[in-house]
This record gives structure tokens, C-alpha cells and sequence, in this order.
């Protein structure tokens, strides 16, 4: 490709995540041309940018446990019974950011009893896992978790969530 010139090659409209892209490395010495496939530069932005339909989820969240996995966004309803409970698996990737809503409570309540999140591994104080559980009591509560590689990290709580102790 030496004897070609980037803007004389053709385009294209209809991208795959296995395309190649071509990044130009540039320390002070001597730039390297390198490549990056798409599914690469995308996991790097972070998902909190902007959510599409496929990155968003809406469920009832009810005694029988849920998995809050495979979205960036899910938008909860949660029921007035005493157990509500919505599990979280490792992420897919470092930065994977999953934001959780209570948007609304069933049974003509205006809030649950419990709505608890159970991450596979969920960073506490300091880095340690000695918390475990993400609290989300009432509706407009919410919680976004990052994941590390290890652990999902809580970045934010908003409304009246907390992060505790399992009980």
C-alpha cells in the first residue's frame, strides 16, 4: 500500500466491526503506521456517550431473580414485594459502564420493598469487596457501575440508592 494515497481509495457506507482502520502512532522520534479493527475503537468509547435502542433494556424486576447483562441501560420496574432482585455478571470488557432506573413500581405503591443489585463482584471502599450489594429503593433511584476487569465499580448513585453489606 506504499504507492497508494489514503484519499484516492475508495469508501465505503457499509461498515463491519472486523473492518480495519488506520491509526497513525505518533511519538516525537518517528511516527508507525498501525491498524485498529473497528470493534476495538468502539469499546474504548465510553457507552454513557449516548445509548442506542440496542444498548437499552426495559424490565419487571420481581422476586424471580433478574440478569441485568448484555445493555448499557436498563430502565426498571420494580414490585412492591419484599424481594426485589436483578443480578449483574463479570462485564465484557474494561470501562463496560451498565446504568440501572427504578422508573416505575407496580401494585399502585410508589416504591418497592427492596430492589437490590448483586454484581459477580462489586468494588467497595478502597477497592475492597466487602460490599456487595447496590440498594435502589424508590423510583427515580439509579446507579451506574463500571467494570475494571475484576470488579464493577460504582461511579455514581443518584435519587435514593446506596451501596451496603449483603444482608
Amino acid at each position: 500500500m506504499a504507492d497508494k494515497i489514503i484519499p484516492n481509495l475508495p469508501k465505503t457506507e457499509a461498515t463491519t466491526f472486523d473492518d480495519l482502520l488506520i491509526v497513525v502512532d505518533t511519538p516525537a522520534d518517528s511516527p508507525t503506521n498501525k491498524k485498529i479493527t473497528l470493534a476495538n475503537l468502539f469499546n474504548k468509547i465510553p457507552t454513557s456517550l449516548g445509548y442506542g435502542t440496542e444498548a437499552v433494556s426495559t424490565i419487571t424486576v420481581t422476586t424471580s431473580t433478574q440478569a441485568l447483562d448484555g445493555k448499557a441501560l436498563f430502565l426498571c420496574t420494580a414490585t412492591s414485594s419484599a424481594a426485589c432482585v436483578a443480578t449483574m455478571s463479570n462485564g465484557d470488557f474494561v470501562g463496560q459502564t451498565i446504568t440501572v432506573m427504578v422508573v416505575a413500581v407496580t401494585s399502585g405503591t410508589t416504591q418497592p420493598t427492596s430492589f437490590k443489585i448483586t454484581p459477580s463482584a462489586l468494588a467497595g471502599h478502597g477497592g475492597a469487596t466487602a460490599h456487595t450489594v447496590v440498594n435502589l429503593p424508590s423510583r427515580g433511584s439509579s446507579a451506574t457501575l463500571v467494570w475494571s476487569g475484576s470488579t464493577w465499580v460504582v461511579t455514581e448513585i443518584a435519587g435514593s440508592g446506596a451501596v451496603t453489606a449483603a444482608s
